[in-house]
């Protein structure tokens, strides 16, 4: 069988997912914390990408997602995202994820979370984030 004809596209459509979740993420960690880092966060986001996380309101639209990693971003002195799994569905990214967060003279911890991707075209789409 011909795997570009699989449902969701085959192995070469599931590993370019795989691949820009993974540049997103890679971006969003070292991007520098002013409006060219944001802007290569953005170049990721589809023009309606919605997020969804469960600690804080959402956002719909590239614009309104970049300023909301921006905030998260500059909230912290450090604040890096690290992959421990990662799974490809048809339609779905799925990435089990350590946060490693730290504010200014207090110890980093570490956050464990859930995030679930789709992308459309070569964009994320949707993006919800669970935090454990």
């Amino acid at each position: 069988m011909d795997p570009t004809r699989e449902p969701d596209g085959g192995a070469i459509c599931r590993l370019e997912r795989e691949l820009i979740v993974r540049d997103f993420l890679a971006t969003f960690n070292a991007a520098p914390r002013d409006a060219e880092g944001t802007a290569s966060i953005a170049a990721f986001l589809h023009p309606d990408v919605v997020y969804r996380p469960s600690l804080c309101h959402g956002a719909v639209g590239r614009d309104a997602v970049a300023r909301v990693c921006e905030q998260v971003r500059c909230a912290f002195e450090t604040f890096v995202i690290e992959v421990e799994s990662l799974l490809v569905g048809e339609g779905v990214i799925l990435v089990e994820h350590a946060m490693r967060i730290g504010l200014i003279g207090v110890p980093v911890q570490n956050l464990m979370g859930f995030s679930s991707f789709q992308i459309s075209g070569e964009l994320i789409s949707e993006w919800h984030q669970v935090h454990v």
